[in-house]
């Protein structure tokens, strides 16, 4: 899986994201904010970091249930903040946005079908199942490590642009 990481890229994913629409920037940097003062200070295991992420982030989020009909709200980044839920390449980049943030080496993968946040260092096969309210999941269990790719914030962008079209 090859893996870009630009520089400050905490910092670039939150800017792309709260570029993709109509965001209350500063309303959307404090919920980020918010979500990163939920995190454990002193975590350097990157399972830990992992763990701790799903637990205290992504399990604050939902996402649609697979028979839903999609909404375009589900991609409203400022509102997927807002009422925390939302579709799950939204809500992987969120979490993702949030653990660079306060510099954990995260990031996006997804599948065809599966958006799911790893740490660099650990995962995959080690990642956060979006759709299970951030549970800790083994990825081959998924997919086919083959099938998995990490995303950098360019990439989510356009991924999330090609949904709402």
């Amino acid at each position: 899986m090859p893996c870009s990481r630009p520089t400050g890229e905490g910092a670039l994913l939150e800017s792309t994201l709260l570029a993709l629409g109509p965001v209350n920037e500063a309303r959307a940097r404090h919920d980020l904010r918010t979500l990163a003062g939920l995190l454990p200070a002193g975590v350097e295991e990157p399972l830990e970091q992992l763990r701790a992420l799903g637990d205290h982030v992504a399990a604050s989020f939902t996402t649609p249930a697979a028979h839903e009909v999609p909404d375009p709200a589900h991609l409203d980044v400022g509102r997927v903040l807002l009422e925390r839920h939302g579709d799950e390449l939204v809500v992987a980049s969120l979490v993702a946005a949030v653990g660079q943030g306060v510099g954990w080496d995260v990031a996006v993968v997804t599948s065809e079908r599966r958006a799911l946040v790893a740490h660099r260092v650990c995962g995959p096969p080690h990642a956060l199942s979006i759709a299970h309210e951030g549970r800790m999941v083994d990825a081959n269990d998924l997919h086919e490590a083959d099938d998995l790719w990490w995303r950098c914030s360019r990439e989510l962008a356009g991924l999330i642009d090609a949904r709402t079209a």
